[in-house]
């Protein structure tokens, strides 16, 4: 009872936190985005990190994880998958992003980058956009990804020790 107890209260301290480096209210000051909700881990499926943004009809829009930079290493390492009984590596770096921490990135490769990683000093952040269902098209800007890691970064840093 006490370890879940406790695990309760790192978990929630953990969101607590997080909610603390990007708002609704954010989002829609970037995009003109109306009516921006979070919810939480899991629901839906994709919704998978420590920040989890939909639009006004419920659509994924966005999620955020922060961790250590162990996060931003991993990310940038291809991918090893098993097809056929034979090991592929599938790269996940597409480009480097200047002007954002101390290093970022981009990914997949190819015509549409969907993630924007970015390193800070031991931290680490993960956007990822998705794909408006509508449109076919991303429901936010690479532009504006960028935007909203400055304002994760920004308060990233004010919460440091």
């Amino acid at each position: 009872m006490k370890g879940s107890i406790a695990f309760f209260i790192v978990l929630f301290a953990g969101s607590a936190f997080a909610a603390a480096l990007l708002t609704t209210t954010d989002i829609e000051q970037i995009t003109g985005l109306k009516e921006v909700h979070t919810i939480p881990r899991g629901a839906p499926p994709t919704a998978q990190a420590d920040l989890n943004f939909v639009d006004q009809r419920g659509e994924m829009l966005l999620t955020v994880s922060v961790g250590a930079s162990a996060l931003y290493d991993k990310a940038k390492q291809p991918r090893k998958v098993d097809v056929g009984g034979q090991t592929m590596e599938i790269p996940s770096y597409h480009a480097e992003v200047r002007g954002l921490g101390d290093e970022a990135f981009d990914a997949p490769p190819g015509n549409m980058q969907r993630a924007l990683y970015v390193r800070k000093g031991t931290r680490s952040l993960a956007l990822t956009r998705f794909i408006d269902p509508k449109t076919k098209q991303p429901a936010l800007t690479m532009d504006q990804l960028k935007a909203l890691a400055s304002i994760v970064l920004e308060r990233l840093s004010d919460h440091s020790d």
